[in-house]
């Protein structure tokens, strides 16, 4: 979409937080709330800084927007496309009107919570509004980080810390996996149920395409492998779904101050055919990573019969996954 490609690292941050937040909490879709959580959670945000500035408690704002605690297995990836409730989507849009009336070219954190304010509605409006804060004064606050300049009304904005820094920096990592494959399991690859006779052994629910995912993520910002984060001797994951495990790999990600770009997978296995669920575990993976479906790219193929894979007793994933500094 246009929009996301104006937007700042900070504001891509954000959304990425606020589709984990609606994620880990079971929710369909990402709301202002969501959005007001990830601009408060994003390192260097702008709009944190601004609220703070206006006598805003963030710490305590954080606290009515946090959800009650669910269990980490209970988690799941929203079922359906629209990652944007209407009210979010339009907040958006505002963020970008914004951004131009102050002459920026690009949609930061700040812009993202003028346009909640903006809005005039909806859960972050709400809370924003019970702690003082308006649009016009909000606006006022942000232009007097600034000098502007003459009628075109360009701001001159506080150079933030790493304004003077290289473009950011891009790592790549590479994950493997392999079960084998055994009666009375369900068969899930990309976090999608396949029919199969048979499903993979494994203390989780044994999902080598979302392993090899997971791993590529912490190999591409060194912090080790799924088996350190999540062993296999801890009953908590027995019978984990891989995709709440694969979202909690997205926030060690973040912890570390990177964010995802894209994804590419490949699956090694005799059978079952899997061309016809290609798409739906590209969606899937791409729900919970926070990214568009542009961005994975999953493939199949075969070991032309050689082997344990190529006997059908077992099936491999490997992927391959770069983040960038956020």
């Amino acid at each position: 979409m246009e929009l996301w490609q104006r937007l700042s690292h900070q504001a891509r941050s954000a959304i990425v937080i606020a589709h984990q937040r609606a994620v880990l909490t079971s929710e369909g879709a990402i709301g202002t709330g969501h959005l007001l959580w990830g601009m408060l959670d994003v390192s260097d945000s702008h709009a944190a800084d601004l609220l703070s500035r206006k006598g805003v408690d963030l710490d305590a704002l954080r606290a009515r927007l946090a959800p009650p605690e669910k269990p980490a297995t209970a988690a799941a990836a929203p079922q359906t496309e629209a990652h944007l409730t209407e009210d979010a989507r339009e907040a958006l849009s505002l963020a970008w009107e914004e951004a131009k009336a102050l002459g920026h070219e690009h949609v930061d954190t700040e812009h993202l919570l003028l346009g909640l304010l903006h809005l005039g509605r909806g859960e972050a409006h709400g809370l924003l509004v019970e702690e003082d804060l308006d649009l016009g004064d909000t606006r006022e606050a942000l232009r007097s980080a600034g000098d502007v300049e003459g009628p075109s009304r360009r701001v001159a904005r506080r150079r933030p810390p790493w304004a003077a820094m290289p473009p950011p920096a891009r790592r790549v990592g590479i994950g493997y996996d392999v079960h084998r494959l055994v009666a009375g399991r369900r068969l899930v690859l990309g976090g999608v149920a396949i029919e199969h006779p048979k499903g993979l052994a494994g203390h989780s629910d044994a999902d080598v395409l979302l392993h090899a995912v997971a791993d590529a993520l912490l190999g591409a910002c060194a912090q080790g492998d799924i088996g350190q984060h999540f062993p296999d001797t801890d009953p908590a994951y027995a019978g984990a779904d891989s995709a709440t495990l694969l979202g909690q790999v997205v926030r060690v990600v973040r912890e570390q101050g990177y964010t995802v770009v894209n994804v590419d997978a490949t699956v090694v296995a005799e059978e079952p055919r899997l061309g016809p669920y290609r798409e739906e575990m590209r969606r899937r993976i791409a729900e919970v990573l926070g990214l568009p479906v542009e961005s994975v790219s999953v493939k199949a193929t075969t070991n032309e019969g050689l082997g344990s894979i190529g006997q059908g007793e077992a099936i491999a994933a490997l992927a391959v996954a770069m983040v960038e500094q956020a």
